[in-house]
């Protein structure tokens, strides 16, 4: 590679030793102040390099909160891509950019409010295939670094190690098995423990148990856990038995049955390894599931009902995951009634941990539906509905009038659109149920944005994406609607945090801008 090029292999006189930033466009390089003789390694590590190298890691940072690396090709340029925040997606970004300045394309853009870096549409049409075919160019260039880095430089048994991990994961996992061989061993042979020893910053959390700390208490409560922390990796250099690490851990040895894949999810199974030994699945996908399942039952309603999830989770009568966790939650309300919280009134009979899961889930419907009818009167009655009722290609579209028959939608969808009443109530959202023959297909969220409404978000049962043909249907039903005006309000106004929020009607995209008076506003206002 040349100095010309953004992003680089790393090397010195034993070879590549990791990707990073040619010292041509590194301007954070800190080899002076790190000590480091710059003639030698050629330049230091910006804090978005990837060092693989062994011997070459104390020189790199460690990875931080929302910055990793996935020691893997990647695709990238996604804003919401699982590699978004890796560190491999960072260096492609800038050879990205880097190419786009070249092509006469300036980046940052000078002028966020021109579209592909112009106002002609021909022309925003060539600068997109320019903007998207150098973006696939900077993938192909990273990935194909990534592939030789990876082979030259990085420990292989480390790496494969590391990438049964999840990504935020797995160079701190990496890192450690490529500098010690007990770390690696203790890696392969008990995940869970691994991750609380080398990932004892992002998996401290999950072994602080139920306690309510004060700020001095969680102070000396981190302190103590790095304590720990520094004694188990001590005793795993020196080969100690995992036994007497997972005790100054405090991991129970059940938990060594626990994938790497879902070694994150595994602290709420302390509460009583036993699950583990018996009711826990052996492939990792249900694994995943069951784990995330009992996790979300504790933190919603308890250890009893994270008992009963535990040995019922796998037999609940849907088939994803999202499906599973929602039905949890669902079941989660009215355990929590059961304790004496909202609804206990309405509660027939108190949930029980050694109920079946054709009991818990007829007395939870009950319980529901209860509470549904329950709400009536003029305080639960919404606004009138911003558009009537319709029916598109066999598609019903009825606006949800009422609380009773949103905390309906979203107990029959299994999702928290019944918590938007106060919004709905407001006349700042209106929820429609989207039917097929009286089955519910989705439920539509609008939002009133000046005096145009907009589609807020659709979603179908536990919060499923929608098909894009019931999609495109819902759209043209909005689009064919005429605008909005809320009776008695200017529909342009709202009082917001440091002045009036305004949205100008001759603006297409809806955007909202701050002022800091009302009478600024009043050439704007009807």
């Amino acid at each position: 590679m040349t100095e010309s090029k953004p992003v680089e292999l790393l090397r010195d006189r034993q070879g590549v030793y990791g990707i990073g930033i040619s010292d041509a466009y590194d301007i954070e390089a800190l080899a002076w102040a790190c000590g480091v003789d710059p003639t030698d390694m050629g330049r230091t590590p910006h804090m978005d390099n990837l060092i693989l190298r062994p011997n070459m890691l104390q020189f790199g940072k460690q990875c931080r909160y929302g910055l990793f690396a996935v020691l893997q090709k990647i695709t990238g340029g996604f804003l919401h891509g699982m590699f978004t925040h890796s560190r491999e997606e960072r260096l492609r970004q800038f050879v990205h950019h880097e190419a786009l300045i070249r092509a006469g394309l300036p980046w940052p853009p000078p002028n966020e409010d021109i579209k592909y870096w112009s106002r002609d549409k021909k022309q925003q049409d060539r600068n997109r295939q320019i903007y998207h075919g150098l973006r696939r160019g900077s993938l192909h260039t990273i990935n194909k670094l990534i592939d030789i880095a990876l082979q030259e430089a990085a420990d292989p048994d480390a790496l494969k190690v590391a990438r049964r991990f999840r990504f935020c994961h797995r160079e701190l996992i990496y890192r450690a098995g490529a500098k010690s061989r007990r770390a690696w061993q203790l890696a392969e042979a008990f995940p869970v423990l691994a991750l609380a020893v080398y990932c004892s910053d992002t998996a401290r959390h999950q072994w602080s148990g139920d306690r309510d700390y004060s700020p001095a208490d969680w102070g000396a409560e981190v302190r103590q856990y790095r304590k720990r922390v520094q004694e188990a990796s001590d005793l795993v250099e020196r080969g100690a038995r995992l036994r007497d690490v997972a005790a100054v851990m405090q991991i129970p040895m059940a938990l060594r049955r626990v994938k790497p894949g879902a070694a994150h999810l595994a602290a709420v199974a302390c509460h009583n390894p036993e699950w583990i030994i018996s009711l826990m699945p052996d492939s990792l996908p249900r694994m995943r599931t069951w784990l995330r399942a009992v996790y979300h039952a504790h933190f919603r309603a308890g250890p009893d009902f994270a008992e009963w999830t535990a040995g019922h989770a796998l037999q609940i009568p849907v088939e994803s995951e999202n499906e599973i966790l929602s039905f949890v939650d669902d079941l989660a309300d009215w355990v929590r009634a059961s304790h004496g919280n909202d609804g206990h009134q309405f509660v027939v009979r108190p949930f029980r941990p050694t109920m079946s899961l054709r009991t818990v889930t007829k007395l939870s419907g009950e319980w529901h539906e209860a509470v549904a009818s329950n709400l009536t009167g003029p305080q639960h009655t919404f606004p009138a509905p911003w558009f009537p009722a319709a029916k598109v290609n066999g598609v019903e579209i009825i606006p949800i009038d009422n609380s009773a028959d949103l905390d309906r939608e979203g107990a029959s969808m299994h999702h928290c659109v019944g918590t938007y009443a106060e919004e709905v109530r407001a006349g700042r959202y209106y929820v429609y149920s989207i039917c097929r023959d009286g089955e519910r297909l989705a439920t539509a969220g609008l939002i009133l944005i000046g005096d145009r409404v907009r589609l807020h978000e659709i979603r179908g049962p536990c919060n499923a994406a929608v098909p894009k043909q019931i999609t495109a249907i819902v759209q043209r039903w909005l689009g064919a609607q005429a605008p909005y005006r809320a009776e008695g309000q200017n529909p342009r106004l709202w009082e917001v945090d440091g002045g009036i929020a305004l949205c100008r009607a001759d603006n297409p995209d809806g955007r909202i801008q701050i002022i800091e008076k009302e009478e600024e506003a009043s050439e704007w206002m009807l």
